[in-house]
C-alpha cells in the first residue's frame, strides 16, 4: 500500500509540474515574445514613417530662414555640445538665409513712395563651392495671402542715401556671407511669409520660409 501511495504521489507531482510548465511556456513566455515582437514592429514602422516624412521634406525643395536671435540662443545653449548645429538653418539650396532684423516703418526719408515699408536686414551665406550672384531684382517677398512683392527700388535708394548697406548686385564667394537690407512696400494687413531669391542669370527660385518672429510683424 505504501508503495502504491508513493507512486500515486509521484504521478500527481509530475502532473502539477507539467501543468505549471505548460502555463509558463504558452502564456507567460508567449506574452513576452509578442511584446518584444510588437515593439520591434512599432520601431520599424516609426523608422519607416520617419524616412518617408524626411523624403517628402527633402523633395519639397524649400527651406527656412533663421532668426538671428534664435541662433544666438541656440549657440549659448550648445556651448558644451561641440558640433551641434541648428537644424532650422539647413537648406537644400546653395544659399542660407538668417534674418538679422525686420521692422515696419511708415516712411523712409527721401523716398518718393508713401509706404508703409518693411525693412529686412538679412545675412545670406553661400554654402556652395562656387560663387553665387545675387541681385535685388531677383529677390521678392510673398505675404501670407500669397501676394508677391518686389523689392522697392525707391525705398532701397532712400535707405542707401542714409548710408545703410542695401543689397545690390553682388557675387557671394564660396563660404562667404553678405549682410545688407532689403526694402519692400507692405501694407499693415499684409504679413511677410516667404522670401524668394533667384540668382542672377536665372536658375531655380529658392524659397525661404520666414521665422515666426518676422511673420507676426
Amino acid at each position: 500500500m505504501k508503495s502504491f501511495a508513493g507512486r500515486c504521489a509521484a504521478i500527481v507531482l509530475a502532473a502539477v509540474v507539467f501543468c505549471i510548465g505548460g502555463y509558463w511556456f504558452f502564456f507567460a513566455g508567449g506574452s513576452a515574445g509578442f511584446s518584444t515582437g510588437g515593439g520591434q514592429e512599432a520601431a520599424r514602422g516609426a523608422e519607416s514613417r520617419g524616412e518617408e516624412h524626411g523624403g517628402k521634406a527633402a523633395e519639397g525643395g524649400e527651406a527656412a530662414a533663421v532668426d538671428a536671435n534664435e541662433v544666438k540662443e541656440a549657440q549659448e545653449k550648445a556651448k558644451d555640445e561641440a558640433g551641434k548645429e541648428k537644424q532650422e538653418g539647413k537648406s537644400p539650396y546653395p544659399l542660407q538665409v538668417m534674418i538679422v532684423e525686420a521692422k515696419r516703418v511708415e516712411m523712409i526719408e527721401g523716398a518718393k513712395a508713401k509706404g508703409p515699408f518693411l525693412i529686412v536686414k538679412a545675412s545670406i551665406a553661400n554654402s556652395d563651392k562656387t560663387p553665387v550672384s545675387v541681385v535685388p531684382q531677383g529677390m521678392a517677398l510673398m505675404d501670407s495671402k500669397e501676394g508677391r512683392h518686389s523689392v522697392s527700388k525707391d525705398g532701397m535708394a532712400a535707405l542707401a542715401a542714409q548710408r545703410t548697406p542695401v543689397f545690390s548686385a553682388v557675387d557671394i564667394p564660396a563660404g562667404a556671407v553678405a549682410t545688407a537690407s532689403l526694402v519692400f512696400e507692405l501694407d499693415e494687413d499684409e504679413h511677410p511669409a516667404v522670401l524668394t531669391i533667384q540668382p542672377a542669370g536665372g536658375g531655380d527660385v529658392m524659397k525661404f520660409h520666414l521665422p515666426d518672429s518676422v511673420k507676426g510683424i
